[in-house]
């Protein structure tokens, strides 16, 4: 992949997961058979499918931006 299309992708993948990440669920659990459990069960699976769609690209920007903290240690 060249820069661009690295850059484009990174840029994609937070669009996907940037509202999905912000989401916070309530101090409170859920009662039983409330809406909300099944609210939170929905955003969950949301992340996790997000998660999965986007890894390879997380992974390669978790492994630059861990080479470039080594590097300026150094």
């Amino acid at each position: 992949m060249t820069t661009a299309a690295k850059r484009a992708a990174a840029q994609r993948a937070w669009k996907a997961l940037r509202p999905l990440m912000n989401h916070q669920p309530s101090r409170l659990p859920p009662r039983p058979g409330s809406p909300r459990i099944r609210e939170e069960f929905e955003a969950k699976q949301a992340r996790r499918d997000a998660l999965e769609k986007h890894a390879p690209i997380l992974i390669a920007a978790l492994a630059f931006y861990i080479k470039t903290i080594t590097q300026s240690d150094e």
